[in-house]
């Protein structure tokens, strides 16, 4: 699932708007990953939940805790 950059993950908000439509990328850059939004969705989700638990997210852990998930739904 996460075999996306860091540097993608910290730009995802500029990728999707309020209503997580993707906005159109005006490159080729990104294009070849597989993302979609159901993906950006969970991860989204996680985030919130996160948030609300008032934890910090930090972005390697985060994604070593996604990816942890997913195995473990696998």
């Amino acid at each position: 699932m996460l075999a996306v950059s860091i540097s993608t993950l910290s730009a995802w908000n500029q990728g999707f708007d309020e209503k997580m439509k993707p906005l159109i990328v005006p490159d080729n850059r990104g294009k070849a990953s597989k993302v979609t939004v159901e993906i950006v969705k969970r991860i989204i989700d996680k985030a919130k939940g996160m948030k609300l638990q008032g934890k910090r997210i930090r972005v390697k852990q985060f994604s070593k805790a996604l990816r942890k998930e997913e195995n473990r739904l696998c």
